[in-house]
């Protein structure tokens, strides 16, 4: 229905017309759910033929002071952290997917590296 919407210029005049342009386009819209879930699929098979099979899995509770620590940070800082390192983009690649300003992100990025130190440092201390 969003596709139709964004396109209502393009629908005919006249009903039976109109009719079968909607059809045309829910029909276009299945099939590019179709492509996409079989291009899902085959990166997950490709995926699974990449991990060795004896690799070891970390722990379920693995990283979990880390994973706390990010939870903490202000939601724009934490979703910039995760980008970064859990995706593996570059700070500048993390600002432009947020759409902010590449200076805006290596400000977010450095606090939030200084608040994650300081409450990892924490957490250290009091583990040991």
């Amino acid at each position: 229905m969003v596709t139709m919407w964004r396109r209502a210029d393009q629908l005919p005049d006249d009903d039976i017309g109109a009719r079968m342009w909607s059809f045309g386009v829910a029909r276009h819209v299945l099939q590019n759910g179709q492509r996409s879930e079989r291009r899902r699929w085959k990166l997950a098979d490709r995926l699974r033929t990449l991990r060795p099979a004896d690799a070891h899995a970390p722990g379920a509770d693995d990283g979990i002071e880390v994973r706390d620590a990010i939870a903490r940070l202000d939601p724009d800082s934490a979703e910039l952290v995760r980008l970064v390192y859990w995706e593996g983009f570059t700070v500048a690649q993390a600002a432009e997917i947020l759409a902010i300003p590449a200076s805006t992100a290596r400000g977010r990025h450095q606090k939030a590296k200084q608040a994650l130190s300081q409450a990892l440092g924490a957490e250290l201390d009091r583990q040991t």
